[in-house]
């Protein structure tokens, strides 16, 4: 670099020219503007020359003939600025601290000056020389983009500012954060900075320039690293502290700027501010816009005194908040967002705003209709209001109006909103899907999830907008990520929609991201792959594998995806590696710490999955059934080796090391968290997998006194499940005179438990002067009920089964009841014999007619009777029914090897009043031996 020094004023006063000679160039010069265009030429040379070639001009004061004077340029040090200031250098480096503005521009000036530590000395800088450098560097530049920048300039940059922030002005203070922010520099920058940007210059200065500001804060609303974001949220906070105390001289200004600090901090911009001077704040901001009326303030003081917020205003409280009926609708709108992005808790202002949209929605811009959408946000702490749902029923009509009007991301917003609170508007969802076809090209892969998992969750089978989104998600899977691609394929199992081509595809590329995927994601793509029938079992294995070699890191989220994964498609599996899987998983529950983590709506899944996949730990089940009872981490490891233990006595008590069983906690816990239907899940998990403490005894009596008030309410298939756990097999003995108070009071408080019993007096079912059992009762009100599934039960073959075998159990004697004539009334001793009596044949035939199509019966007669030949003996072997096996297509057929097989498989014995089956299945468990009493 050069400097002219007394030259250039000698040059100017005499007009002679001046030679320029170096060791590579000799330059001529004849006139004064010609010698600076091409001094500013070799500057630019010197500037993108590489390898560090730096060049000084020093002068040289030898004199040349005829007036002449003549220059050297000469090879300098690497870096200018660490020549001692005595060395030759040390004139050019005060000369360009001495330097104006202008011909310093002479070299800023160019698109791309990334070498700025040529140009400018250590350790500073002169303030004008750094404000023309913000005004390059700055993101606000008119019609110019900040140049990148290397590493030496950052460290410049970073160095000057820190070191030139105590001097700089307001105005540059903003700049200084524009431009540190908009070049990523380090978070040192905005740390030195931000202490400087408080005092009453600042907030004058805040006043005057709002457009600069503004500015500002949506630089520091641009996404950055995390020591970042937390230097850039100070700066918002001390914005936000100087702007409430003279909020009402921004005029106009004030909804804007109080817009840009919502973006810029979010819900934690105005943590330095009390909440009645953040509730302040918004008022008067929307008094300025004209949008709200300005309301009376009823002090808030206490009796030694006011008490003063964080902002040096007297704490108050405000009237209800009214919103002008001539206000704009667009500025009800940017408030509206604005209190949804600062988190501020005000439903009186919230249900304002809403009504006064809901009545303004065709006043508003079509483009602002997603942004309010994206605003009804549920995360504020309150639930969604009916001016709410109002106001987004009202955005839904006018999207539906000016659909054409909406791009591609807009539509997928306003269908998010819909789905987020369940706003089924069927017009509005053809537009959407309309729309969809059309536009589904512009969607980018983080929408084209979204709308998947919003069609999912509004249940909207349009199979053409679908397979749209399932085409165009194809076609962009390099630049998917591991949640988008998540939320895709839980919308298509929500769906049930399944598309062959995009499952190929995705297959390749899931199995090259599995190991950088995280668990929780890997899981679910494990769950949603399993949903599918098509999916390539060489595929799944290998993401079943990567989830089990992790088993230690997964959360219970993960082991409850995992474990309905394998028991979907356990068929793919060898029996070997699915108890390897499960075996992983198991040893991974019962660690310390998970019980905790357990949620009762996973404990439920989890223990589901593992009583259809048949597979017993007992350390596993401890974890589960004590996180159901209600005892989270205090698990209860002891397990007795049969039901039967408790039948001599035993009391049905929690050893001493783990305390009393709190069964109030453990009913609050099930009213609260699950329902119905999770409480016979329960319920049948114990059953399959036979497990018996004291523990889980009264588990089961607490989850069918929670039931029984409600059975009128269940599936068939539910109400035999609690009559079955109610056997005495399962619960032997006599129960303790608590319990069974408790259970008798259940059922008194069961809606048809009195009317049944009356009834079934009167018709002289009874023997006289007996008295029925708690057991009894249970199962004559579970009979009653079933009554009204008598359509569904003579039709369902699976569901009939579980009655055949809970009548066995009566009249067997193993129920600890009377048998099925003496217990039940006539009439519903009819109903029951009946139902139990039909044979397979029967029930098909039941089914077929109901469906309605006895001019399909004769169509669907072959493919039903051409069922495999196990299910044929089960119901034979169920019924007694010889006839059956007899009739079956394969046992007449002997070309067929397993009929013989079949027949086999079981054998009949026929006594006077019991008839002895050995042998079959009932639905999916094999049965070795069944004991059926014959038909009175």
């Amino acid at each position: 670099w050069f400097v002219l020094g007394g030259w250039r004023s000698r040059a100017e006063r005499g007009g002679q020219d001046i030679a320029v000679a170096s060791s590579w160039t000799s330059l001529q010069s004849q006139g004064m503007p010609q010698w600076r265009g091409r001094v500013a030429g070799l500057l630019r040379v010197a500037t993108e020359s590489g390898q560090g070639a730096k060049r000084r001009l020093v002068a040289d004061k030898d004199s040349g003939a005829g007036g002449r004077r003549s220059c050297r340029l000469r090879p300098i040090l690497p870096s200018v600025v660490r020549e001692p200031e005595g060395s030759r250098g040390g004139t050019a480096a005060v000369g360009v601290r001495r330097a104006t503005g202008a011909r310093l521009a002479a070299v800023v000036q160019p698109k791309a000056p990334t070498r700025l530590a040529q140009l400018l000395p250590r350790p500073g800088v002169r303030k004008t020389h750094l404000g023309l450098l913000l005004e390059r560097f700055a993101p606000g530049g008119p019609g110019r983009t900040p140049p990148p920048l290397d590493a030496e300039s950052r460290r410049f940059l970073t160095g000057a500012l820190t070191r030139v922030a105590p001097r700089l002005a307001p105005s540059q203070l903003l700049a200084a954060v524009s431009a540190s922010s908009h070049c990523r520099l380090s978070s040192q920058t905005l740390a030195a900075l931000a202490p400087h940007m408080q005092g009453p210059l600042c907030a004058e200065a805040f006043r005057r320039q709002p457009g600069q500001l503004i500015a500002t804060l949506d630089v520091l609303a641009e996404p950055a690293s995390e020591a970042r974001d937390i230097n850039a949220l100070n700066i918002a906070q001390m914005v936000a502290f100087q702007f409430a105390g003279r909020v009402a001289e921004y005029g106009s200004h004030a909804l804007p700027v109080l817009a840009a600090l919502a973006r810029a901090g979010g819900g934690r911009a105005l943590r330095r501010l009390s909440e009645d001077g953040a509730a302040r704040l918004i008022q008067t901001a929307g008094e300025q816009a004209g949008l709200l009326a300005a309301s009376a303030v009823k002090s808030a003081s206490s009796a030694t005194g006011s008490s003063v917020d964080a902002s040096g205003v007297t704490a108050s409280r405000m009237a209800e908040p009214r919103v002008l009926d001539e206000a704009s609708a667009a500025d009800a709108c940017s408030l509206y967002c604005i209190i949804n992005q600062l988190g501020h808790r005000d439903p009186a202002l919230g249900s304002a705003l809403s009504r006064h949209l809901a009545n303004h929605i065709d006043n508003l811009e079509t483009s602002s209709l997603p942004s309010l959408a994206r605003a009804i946000n549920p995360s504020l702490g309150r639930a969604l209001s009916a001016e709410d749902f109002v106001l987004l029923h009202a955005l839904c009509r006018r999207a539906t109006a000016s659909m054409d009007e909406l791009d591609g991301p807009g539509v997928v917003v306003m269908l998010q909103a819909a789905g987020r609170y369940d706003l089924f508007d069927e017009e509005f969802l053809a537009a959407v899907s309309d729309h969809l076809m059309s536009s589904h090209g512009s969607l980018r892969a983080q929408q084209l999830g979204d709308a998947m998992y919003a069609f999912g969750h509004l249940q909207v089978r349009d199979s053409g907008s679908l397979d749209k989104l399932c085409d165009t998600l194809r076609s962009r899977l390099r630049e998917i990520g591991e949640a988008d691609l998540v939320r895709f394929m839980r919308g298509m199992v929500k769906l049930r929609h399944t598309n062959e081509e995009l499952l190929t595809a995705l297959a390749p590329v899931i199995d090259k991201m599995k190991s950088s995927l995280s668990s929780v994601s890997l899981t679910n793509l494990i769950n949603c792959f399993a949903s599918f029938n098509s999916t390539n079992g060489h595929f799944l294995k290998s993401l079943l594998h990567a989830a089990s070699s992790r088993s230690s890191r997964l959360t219970p989220m993960s082991v409850q995806h995992v474990l309905t994964a394998l028991c979907r498609q356990h068929g793919l599996l060898e029996s070997e590696e699915l108890h390897l899987h499960l075996q992983r998983i198991c040893q991974h529950m019962a660690e310390p710490g998970v019980a905790a983590q357990l949620t009762p709506i996973q404990a439920v899944a989890s223990f589901s999955a593992l009583s259809k996949l048949h597979y017993q730990d007992l350390a596993a089940a401890g974890v589960l059934t004590s996180v159901l009872a209600g005892r989270g981490s205090a698990v209860v490891w002891t397990w007795a080796p049969s039901a039967f233990f408790f039948a001599h006595g035993r009391p049905w008590s929690l050893p001493a090391e783990y305390g009393v069983l709190n069964e109030a906690r453990c009913l609050q816990l099930l009213q609260r968290e699950l329902d119905s239907s999770h409480c016979v899940d329960i319920l049948q998990s114990l059953h399959r997998l036979d497990l018996t403490s004291a523990l889980t005894l009264r588990l089961a009596l607490l989850l069918c006194g929670r039931l029984l008030p409600h059975l009128h309410e269940l599936r068939a298939r539910d109400v035999l499940v609690v009559a079955r756990s109610m056997s005495a097999w399962r619960l032997p003995g006599r129960l303790a005179p608590e319990l069974e108070a408790s259970l008798t009071g259940a059922l008194a408080a069961a809606p048809l438990a009195h009317g049944a019993e009356d009834d079934a007096e009167e018709e002289g079912g009874r023997a006289s002067g007996a008295e029925q059992s708690w057991r009894e009762r249970l199962v004559e009100y579970c009979f009653e009920n079933l009554r009204r599934h008598e359509h569904w039960l003579e039709s369902s073959w699976n569901t009939l089964l579980p009655l055949k075998l809970l009548c066995m159990e009566v009249d067997c004697g193993t129920y600890d009841s009377r048998r099925l004539v003496n217990l039940l009334s006539p009439d519903l001793f009819a109903f029951v014999d009946r139902l139990r009596h039909i044979t397979r044949e029967e029930c098909e035939a039941h089914r077929l007619r109901r469906e309605g199509g006895d001019e399909d019966e004769a169509a669907s007669a072959g493919g039903s009777d051409n069922e495999g030949s196990a299910d044929d003996g089960a119901a034979a072997s169920l019924t007694g029914d010889k006839g059956a096996v007899e009739r079956s297509p394969q046992a007449a057929s002997g070309s067929e090897p397993a009929a013989a097989g079949l027949q086999q498989s079981f054998a009949v014995e026929e006594l006077p009043w019991y008839r002895i089956v050995v042998g079959g299945f009932v639905q999916d468990f094999p049965v070795d031996f069944l004991i059926q009493p014959k038909r009175p």
